[in-house]
C-alpha cells in the first residue's frame, strides 16, 4: 500500500519504500505567505514528510509570517531639549538623542533607538521623536534618554548630565524637557565636571565584573571618592578645561576575592594617571591618562 504525504510544495506524490526520494532546490519551491505545517498521526509518514521539508528548506531561511502582534506595536517616546540662554545653536550643528538600556548597574549602557537633527535655522527648545518596537522594551529592565549637541566640527558644545527615565510598558510617553549644560570647546564644562556621581561601566575597554558596582564620585569642594568594587577610596582633584589631575588616594585595605582584588588594581592605576576627561556621544564621562588608557563611566 502506498503511502501520502502532503509536500511543502502544495503537491502531494505517492511515498513508496523504494521510490527514491527527489531532492529539490528552494527556487523549486516556492512558499506560499500563509503556509502553516500540520502534524501528521503517523510517525511513518511524519519523517517521509521531514525528509521532504528538509530539501526544501536546506538551501534558504523564512521569516516567521504570523509574528506575534506585540512584537509589531511601535513604541513612540517624545520630547525637547534645551539649554539656559535660548540662543541659536552655531550653524551646522546636529542634536544627537538616544534611548539607551541599562541592564545592569554596572554594565554598558547599550543604544536601542537614535535620533539625529539638524538644528539649522533652529533655537531651542528643539523637538524630538524616538520610535523604537516593543517587543525591544523589557519590562524588567531600565532604559533612559540621553542627549548632545556638537558642532559642524564634531566637537561636544551641550549635554545632558543626567539620565532621563522612560517607562518600558508605555507605548507613547513624553519625557519633558532634557536640559543641557554647556561644554567649553576645550571638552570643559562651564561648571566643571557634568554630575558629580558616575558609575563605572569600563575599565580600559575591558569592561567590569558583574555587580562589582564601581564608582567615582567629583565633590564640588575638590574632593575624589568612590568605590573600587572591593573598597573605598577618597582623595583630591583638580579640574582646569579639559584637564584633570586625580591623587594621591587613601585606600580601605579590606581582602578582596582574587578577581575583585585584580580589578581594583587596574582601576586604581588608571584613575591616578587621568590627565583628561571628556563627554562621549552617548552622554558618558571618558577620564583618559596619557598614553590612552582610559574608564568610561555613566551617571
Amino acid at each position: 500500500m502506498s503511502r501520502r504525504g502532503v509536500l511543502p510544495c502544495g503537491t502531494q506524490e505517492d511515498l513508496l519504500p523504494d521510490k527514491p526520494i527527489q531532492r529539490r532546490t528552494i527556487d523549486d519551491c516556492p512558499m506560499p505567505a500563509n503556509l502553516h505545517f500540520r502534524s501528521i498521526s503517523s510517525i511513518a509518514l511524519f519523517g517521509a514528510g521531514s525528509a521532504f521539508l528538509g530539501a526544501c528548506a536546506s538551501s534558504g531561511t523564512y521569516a516567521q509570517v504570523d509574528a506575534p502582534r506585540y512584537e509589531l506595536q511601535d513604541v513612540t517616546i517624545t520630547g525637547r531639549a534645551s539649554y539656559g540662554d535660548k540662543t541659536a545653536p552655531v550653524p551646522g550643528s546636529t542634536l544627537n538623542v538616544q534611548l539607551q538600556q541599562v541592564a545592569r548597574a554596572d554594565a554598558p549602557a547599550s543604544m536601542i533607538s537614535e535620533n539625529v537633527i539638524d538644528l539649522e535655522n533652529e533655537r531651542p527648545p528643539f523637538s524630538f521623536q524616538l520610535a523604537t518596537k516593543e517587543f525591544q522594551m523589557k519590562t524588567n529592565l531600565r532604559y533612559v534618554v540621553r542627549a548632545t549637541i556638537s558642532g559642524p566640527d564634531g566637537q561636544l558644545s551641550w549635554t545632558t548630565d543626567r539620565a532621563y527615565p522612560v517607562d518600558p510598558e508605555k507605548r507613547e510617553q513624553d519625557v519633558g524637557t532634557l536640559e543641557l549644560v554647556r561644554v567649553a570647546s576645550n571638552g570643559a564644562s562651564g561648571a566643571g565636571l557634568p554630575g558629580d556621581s558616575y558609575r563605572v561601566e569600563d575599565i580600559d575597554r575591558t569592561g567590569v565584573i558583574d555587580n562589582s558596582n564601581v564608582t567615582v564620585m567629583f565633590g564640588s569642594d575638590g574632593t575624589v571618592s568612590g568605590s573600587t568594587g572591593c573598597n573605598t577610596f577618597t582623595g583630591k582633584y583638580t579640574v582646569d578645561g579639559a584637564t584633570l589631575s586625580i591623587g594621591p588616594l587613601a585606600m580601605t585595605r579590606r581582602a578582596c576575592i582574587p578577581a575583585l582584588g585584580e580589578q581594583e588594581t587596574r582601576f586604581v592605576k588608571v584613575l591616578q594617571d587621568v590627565s583628561s576627561w571628556f563627554i562621549d556621544r552617548g552622554g558618558r564621562l571618558v577620564l583618559r591618562t596619557g598614553d590612552g588608557r582610559s574608564l568610561t563611566a555613566a551617571l
